[in-house]
């Protein structure tokens, strides 16, 4: 749901992209962009249109406030 947006290349003025997991642990500001994602997802701000239900939501935000690990080994999506 979010790479509507945060495609490679972004699209309708994202700052970022989310498309690959290495784009979630870029540096954003003094942080990283995960812990920017977890501020906004918390907050409603993002996704637009309140795209997420609530268990896509907790997920979401599980890993976030887990410092968003990669997942282990055969547990990916590829």
């Amino acid at each position: 749901k979010c790479l509507v947006c945060h495609s490679n290349p972004p699209m309708m003025m994202a700052p970022f992209s989310l498309a690959i997991f290495e784009d979630t642990q870029a540096p954003y500001g003094m942080r990283q962009r995960w812990e920017r994602m977890a501020e906004v997802i918390e907050s409603g701000f993002m996704p637009l249109k309140g795209s997420l239900n609530c268990d896509e939501k907790k997920l979401l935000l599980d890993w976030l406030h887990g410092c968003a690990q990669p997942a282990p080994a055969g547990m990916g999506c590829e």
